[in-house]
């Protein structure tokens, strides 16, 4: 699983993607936003060429939320490209991963419940 850092300065129900993105630091893909009893949210971040290897989880559900950039969402053996504001909701143990393959930095948003999760590898 990619390396990970909660942001627990933040306020306990507020995010701030314009400070995430200033302070991502740069072996970071994962920022977890908060946490509840029931969920985590976080804020993925994917540079050029930066992939998030093809995954299912068997204990949650995620919604995933593009925030900004363009990323192409991998499942089912097709490829898809997700923009900002699309919404990909994967229930439990639907592959998923995604790849930036455009020229800028991609962030999105996810949610997974219930937040003890497991992150599985399956091929592409």
């Amino acid at each position: 699983m990619p390396e990970t850092q909660a942001a627990a300065d933040w306020g306990e129900r507020v995010f701030d993607l314009e400070a995430a993105r200033a302070n991502f630091p740069a072996n970071l893909q994962r920022l977890v936003a908060f946490e509840g009893e029931g969920l985590r949210c976080s804020v993925w971040f994917l540079t050029p060429g930066q992939k998030l290897p093809s995954h299912k989880h068997t204990l949650s559900e995620e919604v995933s939320i593009v925030l900004e950039g363009e990323v192409a969402l991998l499942r089912g053996g097709r490829k898809t490209t997700l923009r900002p504001g699309d919404v990909l909701v994967s229930a439990k143990s639907e592959p998923h991963g995604m790849v930036n393959e455009g020229g800028m930095p991609v962030y999105f948003l996810t949610v997974i419940s219930p937040k003890k999760s497991d992150f599985v590898p399956v091929p592409d």
